[in-house]
């Protein structure tokens, strides 16, 4: 039970209704447009309670843009290549995408359509119909936007599916349990074969059908990238996560509480890849195996752009905060184990590099390539802390494991 932040418009909803699911708490907490995280006139935009990928370092945004510029390639080299990306947020991914692209062949740079999308720019993740009322081919591309989706709480309850509803008592909120509010979360992980254990507790994102809807909708041919945390539903759904995968952000630090500092915390919960590969399926989207970030940034050549530190006109201390940042992108249990996700429409036997790796022909282009170093919008990874990560500490980043 949780003490009543005044006034918020979740109260206001459990007023009127008696009970809410918990989807529907987190789209008011979240993304109501008078008090929700997103939407806070007293919190900057972006929340600056967490960062992401493309704002530790530059070079992921530059080794996507080496990837785009396969993939435009894989198409045929098209006179326009469009990528979408959803959840841009803070803008930093696509800035330095475009930035970078200006170093890359000049066709693909000429090709290059760019669109931006963000529920602060008055657009949500189901407006690419919107955008693009024609079909395009090239790319939609979204890091850290899956796990933003309301999702559905259920619980095994003696025997029984029960769906964890959110309500207030004495002016406080809580959690009841009640009926399924809809049969698709049942079918749900009975698509996933997954069998939750008693007492077991799970998020259910029904919003993931009607994303990749959309996405294969606008989708003629190309490509979709998908960087998130998260798993398949077998390690996403096991018994040692008997609690699920909730977790709350605020100032760098995570909690498991959704109902404190309602409207000035974010909320997510691991992405079930097993659901995004099976929808696909549905329409028309193919799957290539799933890896970390790791893996994608050292098969497009993060290492020699990691190497060539110690040979560029740098000093030590410029030297040594680009390759923290570097090295940031692929840590174990932070960013490096996020998981990557690439799906197709309409191409056959594409070359993606950053799923197989082993092309020399890279390697040897990124030695002649401008080198990205961090800029003053980047973040100061001595004085943050990347909250997905399973340890409290700070000492990754110590000059031991400078390298």
């Amino acid at each position: 039970m949780t003490e009543k932040p005044e006034q918020h418009t979740v109260f206001r909803r459990i007023a009127d209704k008696g009970k809410i699911t918990f989807a529907e708490f987190m789209e008011s907490a979240l993304y109501s447009p008078l008090d929700g995280y997103y939407f806070n006139s007293g919190r900057d935009y972006p929340p600056t309670d967490y960062f992401t990928s493309p704002m530790a370092h530059p070079t992921f945004a530059a080794l996507i843009a080496v990837q785009l510029e396969e993939m435009w390639t894989t198409l045929g080299n098209p006179s326009q290549f469009t990528v979408i990306e959803q959840g841009a947020g803070s803008g930093h991914l696509g800035k330095y995408i475009r930035q970078y692209a200006n170093n890359l062949d000049p066709s693909f740079n000429n090709s290059l359509n760019y669109i931006e999308l963000d529920r602060s720019f008055g657009a949500s993740s189901l407006d690419l119909n919107e955008v693009a009322p024609n079909k395009i081919i090239g790319c939609i591309i979204s890091n850290e936007l899956l796990d933003a989706f309301p999702f559905h709480r259920v619980k095994m309850e003696k025997g029984q599916l029960q769906e964890i509803y959110v309500t207030t008592l004495n002016g406080s909120i809580v959690e009841v349990l009640g009926s399924l509010s809809q049969i698709a979360l049942q079918l749900r992980l009975q698509n996933d074969r997954v069998d939750l254990k008693e007492g077991q507790i799970a998020e259910i994102s029904l919003n993931l059908d009607s994303w990749v809807q959309d996405v294969s909708n606008v989708l003629e041919s190309g490509f979709v990238i998908t960087i998130d945390y998260g798993s398949l539903s077998d390690q996403l759904y096991n018994c040692s996560k008997m609690n699920g995968t909730l977790q709350c952000y605020s100032q760098h630090t995570a909690n498991a509480d959704p109902y404190q500092q309602i409207g000035n915390q974010d909320i997510t919960a691991h992405v079930d890849f097993s659901a995004v590969i099976s929808i696909g399926k549905q329409f028309g989207l193919a799957s290539y195996e799933m890896i970390n970030q790791r893996t994608l940034l050292d098969n497009l050549g993060l290492q020699v752009f990691i190497k060539r530190l110690n040979y560029e006109n740098l000093s030590q201390q410029q030297r040594d905060i680009n390759r923290l940042a570097m090295l940031a992108l692929t840590r174990p249990d932070g960013l490096g184990d996020f998981k990557v996700l690439i799906q197709s429409k309409n191409v056959t036997k594409p070359k993606i590099t950053g799923l197989t790796g082993n092309n020399v022909q890279l390697k040897n282009r990124l030695l002649k390539l401008p080198l990205p170093l961090l800029e003053q919008d980047h973040i100061n990874l001595l004085e943050s802390r990347y909250p997905h990560a399973h340890s409290d500490s700070n000492d990754w980043w110590s000059y031991d494991n400078i390298s």
